[in-house]
Parts: C-alpha cells; structure tokens; sequence
C-alpha cells in the first residue's frame, strides 16, 4: 500500500462500543450460537445502524456467515451493505469496505479489489486498512506493512482481532501475537482467542501434550464453538488419539466442513490407517483431503498442518500402490467349506470378514480341516477348496468391523488334501477385529505356497487348474 506524496494519512479509529450489546452478542459468538448472534444482531440494528456498536456487529455478522460458509447470507449481506453505504453519509467508505472484505470471503478477489481501489482516495478508516492489509497478504510472502498492524491502539472491534491474529499466524510472528493478546484480553477478558493463541504456539513447538492439555480447557468452556472443536480435535490428532479426534468431529453439527475441518477429520483417518492398515480409512483420508482442496483455507493457527497433510497421505496413498499382493489361507467350518464348494461357481461373489488388511488384489485359498477316526488311527487332514480374488478393499461392517468381496475363481473337481502340520492351536478371539487372524486368515510367504503347490502337483488335473489360475490372477495384478 502506498502513501501519496505530500499527503497525511488519515485514519478514523474505531471507537470501542459503550453499551453492553455488543459483549452480550460476542458470548453467544463465542459460544458457537451463531443463530441467535445473527437474530440479537438484526434485532439491534433495526434501530441503531450507524452507531460504534453497530459497526462492530456488522463486521461480525460478516464473520459469522464466512465462519458458517453461508454463500447465500453473504450475499444478502453484501446487498445490504452496498444499499447502506448510500445513506451513511461520512459512514460510506466503512460499508464499502465492508462490500469489499464480504466479496473477499466469496473469494471475489477481482471485485475486492475494485472496492479497495475506490477507497484509496477516500479518509482511510480500520476497515479499508483490514481490506488493503488481507487483499495484499493473499499473495505476500511475508507480512506486509500496515498501519492497522503498526498501531493496532485503533482497534476495538473484536473480529478485526481475529483477522489480525490469523495474519500473525499465517507469517508466524509469535511476539506481535503475544502483543495483540495483550491488547484483546484487556478488552474482552473471556475471549477464547487467548487460549488458541497458546494452543497455536505448542503446535508449531510441536509440544502435543500442551495443545491437547489448553485445548481441552478451551472446548470445556466453549464446546458449541466449531473453532473450539477443531483446535481440540486437532491437538488430539497430533497426540496420536485419533479415534477420539474422529469422533470429536464427526458430532460437530454443522452442515458447514470447511478445509480446515476436512483436513483435520482426514488427517486422524490417515493416523488411524498407519496403526491399522486398514484401507477404508485411507480412501477416506484421500476423500476428504480432495475435498479440503476445492476450499480456499481460511489463514489462521491450523494453516501450517493443512498444508503439510496431503503430502503425507499422498505418501501413504503411493505406499499402499506399491504394495504387492498378498496370498492368504483361509479357514473356514466343514458347512462354510461344503457350502462353497456346492453352492458357489467360479465368477459368482461372496462376503466375507477378513479385517482390515486384505486388500483388493489379493488371493484367498480356502481349506478345511477334515478331521478323521478310525479303528487304526485319528488325525487331521487340510483340503484345498477353492481360490477367491479380492475384488475390493475392506468395507465398514456394524458386526464384524470389516468385510471383504471375494469373487470365486476356481473350485477344483475335488478336495485336495494338503500337507500342512498346525503348530499348537490359537484362540482367534485373542486377535482384534483389524487383523485377518481373528478370522482364521493367515498369511502364505513362498515356502508356505510351495508346499501347496508340491500337494497338488500330485492331482495333475486340479493342479493344472490351480496352476492357470493363480497365474492369470498374478498377471493381473
């Protein structure tokens, strides 16, 4: 922004609101009560548009719709502003910055900066330096020089704090926020913008433990407010409690998800993918990361982990593409075995839990242990009875926590028997739900496939059938 020469700047300040209507509205704000704020809001102004008050309450009008991701009430807002500024006299230039910040949170940036330019030859006022200030800071690589950061004495509207605090953050100038809290506790004491101010600060030190700690006291006081809820869920992300995270943002009623939200919420899926490995949480975590994308981030103390998130589950996501295929035994009960072998032809598809880490591509080979007595001797004998591909990764299941798609690929003519010796029983209840144990899956490595193989090749006609099959699915992949 640049001064013309031989001219003073002048700037109005903003006078401090004396009545107690604007402190009574910023609770509820803080609060996460956004209806009533806008109801109390346009209950004032019916008889007070041009007060200090009432220019407070339109700035955070601005902000509670922008907070919301209401397009609509923005525009209604900005029509109104735009017709204001006719009536309001010395007042004008306030409203049409307001017209301007409002085109700025639609992501207008072209008719922001039209209004910006209109106000250059105008008595600047905090408003016009908020707009000038944010419209140069979206593509500045460092802070730029404002005379609303060089004396922030001018301000006394607590959404311009916001705004400022989120510059601050943006450029990670930690001692100017340390100031401008300073400045905002004196004012409102109660403000939550205090303890993310902190929470802000252990992130970026990395120190888990205190984010989560000051972040819980912050959604204790305020648990409507969705800031409050995102602060919280994201110290609890970075402390590796990511189910409670997930669950955390998943109760926040609003129909608003916004790139902060998302990033967070697919960032404890992604968490939650690396100790289980369960793919459904990954394809989650790339979901909702494509959709943080379509979102211009609001600046603020979170920026510096939305945009850190996406590498890493494109990371994970390249990791899992890389993966190779897995074969796996599984066991099933002398009714599941007889009724895959009677029931099922080769092509049809089957449901099946097998946790979390079967994943689509993989190979399933089902035996049973065909238990036998007789006057001479009693023993175990495994049969061969069909091999399945994966035909999806693993789907949510209310019962089982996960379930497979197998599609059959070959059932041979008849049960071969296999030669496998079961090292000592193992309860599968012992297992979670996550591994592919519980359900009497396990993993074949080469030497367990090749006594499978030196099995069957005994049985020529099934051997040769077992042979094309596993190599047509191997090419496959």
């Amino acid at each position: 922004m640049t001064k013309r020469k031989g001219a003073k700047k002048q700037v109005r300040a903003q006078k401090q609101p004396t009545d107690n209507a604007y402190q009574d509205i910023l609770v509820s704000y803080w609060n996460g009560d956004f209806e009533y704020c806008k109801a109390e809001i346009v209950s004032y102004l019916y008889g007070h548009q041009f007060t200090d008050t009432a220019i407070c309450l339109y700035r955070l009008w601005i902000e509670i719709h922008a907070s919301e991701g209401d397009e609509s009430g923005l525009r209604l807002l900005l029509r109104h502003t735009s017709d204001l500024a006719s009536s309001a006299g010395s007042l004008a230039s306030i409203f049409y910055a307001f017209a301007g910040l409002i085109h700025l949170e639609l992501d207008e940036i072209e008719a922001a900066s039209l209004m910006a330019r209109g106000l250059k030859d105008n008595p600047e006022h905090v408003y016009s330096l908020e707009l000038f200030l944010r419209l140069e800071a979206r593509t500045s690589t460092t802070l730029p020089r404002s005379l609303l950061l060089q004396r922030p004495e001018l301000v006394f509207d607590y959404a311009q704090f916001e705004a400022i605090a989120g510059l601050y953050w943006q450029f990670n100038k930690s001692a100017k926020l340390k100031q401008l809290c300073q400045q905002v506790e004196q004012l409102f004491p109660d403000s939550p913008l205090i303890l993310k101010t902190r929470i802000a600060d252990y992130l970026n030190k990395k120190q888990w433990k205190k984010a989560y700690t000051t972040a819980e006291s912050l959604y204790q006081k305020y648990p409507s407010h969705r800031q409050s809820v995102i602060f919280y869920s994201a110290s609890l992300a970075l402390a590796k409690e990511f189910d409670a995270s997930i669950f955390s943002l998943e109760r926040l009623q609003t129909t608003h998800q916004d790139a902060e939200f998302l990033t967070i919420l697919s960032y404890s899926y992604c968490q939650r993918y690396q100790k289980t490995g369960a793919a459904l949480d990954l394809e989650r975590a790339q979901l909702l990361i494509a959709r943080a994308n379509k979102f211009e981030q609001r600046r603020g103390a979170i920026s510096f982990l939305c945009s850190t998130i996406k590498a890493r589950i494109d990371a994970m996501s390249d990791e899992a593409k890389d993966r190779q295929p897995k074969v796996w035994m599984v066991q099933v009960n002398a009714k599941s075995f007889h009724q895959l072998r009677t029931e099922f032809q080769t092509g049809k598809f089957v449901r099946k839990p097998l946790g979390s880490k079967v994943f689509k591509g993989d190979i399933c080979i089902f035996v049973y242990q065909d238990q036998h007595r007789s006057e001479y001797e009693e023993g175990v004998t495994w049969r061969f009875g069909a091999i399945a591909s994966v035909a999806d990764n693993p789907e949510w299941h209310p019962l089982h926590r996960y379930q497979s798609q197998l599609r059959i690929e070959m059932i041979p003519a008849i049960a071969v028997p296999l030669d496998i010796k079961e090292d000592k029983p193992v309860d599968p209840s012992q297992f979670s739900p996550e591994d592919p144990r519980r359900y009497r899956a396990f993993e074949l490595d080469d030497r367990a496939l090749s006594i499978v193989d030196e099995s069957l090749q005994q049985f020529a006609e099934e051997y040769e059938s077992y042979s094309d099959t596993m190599s047509h699915l191997r090419l496959a992949q």
